[in-house]
């Protein structure tokens, strides 16, 4: 008999993550990428319900690391998701809603820069470009997304690919 396995949680909820570089110096040597981890979501969620949820994670992750060397990064945990709002801005095109700005870091077509948004794919163990508009692609349970400031082309640093924990490790697909 075939057994199905279904990706939710706890109660019909789905726990997503969601990181986010936006080049922030955390002191004159470090950069810092900010987790949002374990946000609760109802199956059938976007990209763009992850962003309007990311104040209900569980705890914020930064990632800390050397401007120099994005390997090596510790992780300071803080359950007072509060303390790292993020004001995101919004276009749309054709019905589609997409993220323009956060914290005020805009979009510049002219210079290439932009939000691009990565999923870590499991099976490959990197992060894959996300082009899908945000508005139609469902996530779905364990999935960690990380929106990333930069040139259009440009891959997340190494502090992006996980945690100490990646909670894929121990996942055999």
């Amino acid at each position: 008999s075939i057994q199905y396995i279904y990706s939710t949680s706890e109660a019909g909820h789905i726990s997503v993550d969601l990181g986010v570089d936006m080049k922030t110096k955390y002191n004159e040597t470090h950069m810092v990428v900010y987790w949002y981890m374990n946000i609760r979501l109802k199956p059938g969620s976007t990209i763009i319900d992850l962003v309007k949820n990311y104040d209900k994670a569980e705890k914020v992750e930064l990632r800390v690391y050397p401007v120099d060397n994005p390997s090596k990064w510790i992780v300071i945990e803080d359950y007072n998701v509060s303390n790292y709002l993020l004001d995101v801005e919004y276009g749309e095109v054709g019905g589609l809603r997409y993220i323009v700005a956060i914290n005020g870091i805009k979009a510049d077509p002219g210079s290439l820069e932009q939000w691009m948004i990565y999923i870590w794919d499991p099976n490959l163990q990197y992060f894959q470009y996300v082009a899908a508009p945000p508005d139609r692609f469902e996530v779905y349970n364990l999935d960690s997304f990380v929106f990333l400031f930069d040139k259009f082309g440009a891959f997340p640093p190494d502090c992006c690919s996980g945690s100490l924990k990646w909670e894929y490790s121990e996942y055999q697909g």
